[in-house]
């Protein structure tokens, strides 16, 4: 399935506006840890009858359960983070009856520099990563495995690869069956100075650490 729609309709996306340490260092090739899946796979027509994860996707082996997240996205991330992140407050947006699944939304405005932070909760269907890799080669024109985040495997999607205007999207798997996806846009001044997937992987670090704990 394609998330990166239902995505872009809730203009999502991720930067770290100012004196967070994110934001240090030079922009990095993002790193190829895993293997997708052959160019132009397909979701097939019946995503409940397949085997998850699929092949050459990595398996959950600690599932979480985000029922309780996804019905309080916005928890996804603290004040403080949001503030570290975009260096300034932000109020949380919820989206509970987004396109794709239930989501949050902070940023986007001038006062942060357009940088934005986006987390979701897909109800698209139960295949988790698997869709992910999937579309890899097809609907996804850019898509790179990341390091796993405490365990948890991890990669980077789009339609096409927005590194280059400060802009990335990644899935988290969870469980076999489920993702939280993160988008993030780097605001004006930051672009160029880290590569946006990495910055989106440690909100996905953050966010991990709160859905566990939550």
């Amino acid at each position: 399935m394609k998330r990166v729609a239902a995505v872009l309709a809730g203009a999502a996306f991720f930067a770290l506006a100012g004196c967070s340490g994110m934001v240090l260092g030079k922009a990095e090739p993002v790193a190829q840890t895993g293997s997708a899946l052959p160019s132009g796979s397909a979701v097939p027509e019946n995503p409940s009858e397949q085997q998850v994860p699929g092949e050459g996707v990595p398996k959950v082996e600690h599932p979480i359960d985000t029922t309780r997240s996804s019905r309080l996205p916005c928890t996804a991330l603290t004040a403080r983070q949001i503030t570290n992140l975009l260096g300034d407050a932000a109020p949380a947006t919820p989206g509970l009856d987004r396109p794709g699944g239930p989501a949050c939304y902070w940023g986007g405005d001038a006062a942060h520099g357009n940088a934005s932070v986006d987390v979701k909760f897909p109800d698209i269907d139960k295949l988790g990563l698997t869709s992910v890799y999937q579309a890899a080669g097809g609907a996804y024109g850019f898509f790179r495995p990341l390091d796993p985040v405490n365990g948890y495997p991890i990669a980077a999607y789009g339609d096409r690869d927005t590194r280059s205007i400060g802009e990335c999207h990644v899935a988290l798997g969870v469980s076999d069956q489920q993702t939280v996806d993160i988008s993030a846009r780097q605001s004006q001044k930051n672009i160029g100075k880290k590569d946006p997937c990495d910055s989106a992987r440690g909100i996905a670090e953050m966010v991990l650490s709160n859905i566990r704990e939550g």
